[in-house]
């Protein structure tokens, strides 16, 4: 049975993650130098610090994109099953994808695309990687920060993390970097901030994982990747990025997509949550308004929304982050979004049911 505890996290992690997808849909695939002058358009509506929607896509204010969308089909089925089912959510991707949606990633497209229904669920990823093993896209990341929220431990959420990844992005360095925000989260759940040493510890937890996890799709996923050392360099190159978040700077990069964007994906977000936790002030890049770099706190997320390229995905991986560090997020960021709005919808349908079931006993 899912617990109230459950839904509960995962209302929570869903709101950061939503909000930071629609705050962030307003600049996305907008070159960064283009964001100033969004800005000054729509900050009499609040953007960045309410959800206004427009963009590329001519979204409605708090529509959730395909980031959102995923982590709804993760939750739809967690809900529909009363537990955690791979095989499920990966017909639930199926059907979104034949809903007619516009807003699908190129890897999660070709790898739904791969196989038949009825499929292990972990065909579609694994044939894609077999073709592009070094590939590595954003798109199980971008949906990745509601899997704790249903979990009973850490080591089973490492397990629902590669589980859900192996559907579309089987390849090394997305699951380490979806491994990674879900050991933030967990960790970010328990009160335990943001430590300096936040690799070495992540490191050490995941080697006790990998010797102590018997699930045999989680052995055959290790064993695979792990032929031609495949696993050990994506995790060398995980390990020795920028992870000090005072040097790095989303706003002094090169965008051009290409080999590792989770990794930059989690770069930036790990960015956002950094700053959100400091309360020092953060110097705003040539051009960009000095009134929203003044805000603290989890508002800070507005920042990564004003990064533009793929800045959905950069918030959407943020908020969940955010959103794991701090109980409430500010109204505006999630007056409004629709992903809410479904969620309590079926949440509610779910109680209802088992306190029928719970009067019949």
């Amino acid at each position: 049975m899912i617990l109230y505890a459950n839904l509960y996290i995962l209302r929570r992690l869903l709101a950061g993650l939503a909000a930071g997808d629609s705050l962030g849909s307003t600049s996305e695939f907008m070159p960064q130098k283009d964001v100033p002058s969004i800005y000054h358009r729509l900050k009499g509506q609040g953007w960045p610090f309410r959800q206004v929607g427009g963009g590329v896509a001519g979204w409605m204010p708090g529509d959730p994109t395909d980031d959102t969308e995923m982590a709804l089909c993760i939750i739809r089925s967690f809900i529909h099953e009363g537990k955690f089912n791979p095989q499920s959510i990966a017909q639930e991707f199926v059907s979104w994808m034949n809903s007619g949606t516009t807003q699908i990633g190129t890897t999660t497209l070709k790898t739904l695309k791969i196989c038949e229904a009825g499929d292990p669920y972990w065909q579609r990823g694994f044939r894609f990687w077999q073709e592009r093993p070094d590939y590595a896209a954003n798109g199980s990341l971008m949906r990745n920060g509601v899997i704790v929220g249903m979990s009973e431990s850490l080591n089973e959420a490492f397990t629902f993390t590669l589980k859900h990844g192996m559907i579309t992005h089987y390849g090394t360095l997305p699951q380490i970097c979806c491994m990674a925000q879900t050991y933030l989260i967990w960790s970010l759940l328990q009160g335990r901030g943001l430590p300096m040493e936040w690799i070495e510890s992540f490191d050490t937890c995941l080697s006790e994982y990998f010797r102590s996890e018997d699930d045999p799709e989680i052995r055959a996923w290790l064993f695979k990747v792990s032929e031609g050392g495949d696993f050990k360099k994506s995790l060398m190159r995980f390990q020795h990025a920028n992870w000090d978040m005072e040097e790095f700077n989303p706003f002094n990069r090169n965008y051009t997509r290409g080999v590792g964007y989770c990794l930059l994906t989690l770069q930036i977000a790990i960015w956002g949550l950094h700053w959100s936790l400091k309360s020092g002030e953060f110097s705003p890049p040539y051009g960009f308004p000095q009134e929203t770099f003044e805000v603290e706190g989890p508002a800070r997320l507005a920042w990564v929304a004003m990064i533009g390229h793929d800045a959905d995905t950069y918030a959407a991986v943020a908020g969940a982050l955010i959103a794991a560090a701090y109980p409430c997020l500010p109204t505006g960021f999630t007056d409004g979004l629709k992903a809410l709005e479904y969620f309590d919808r079926i949440a509610g349908s779910l109680k209802q049911i088992q306190g029928k079931s719970a009067a019949q006993k």
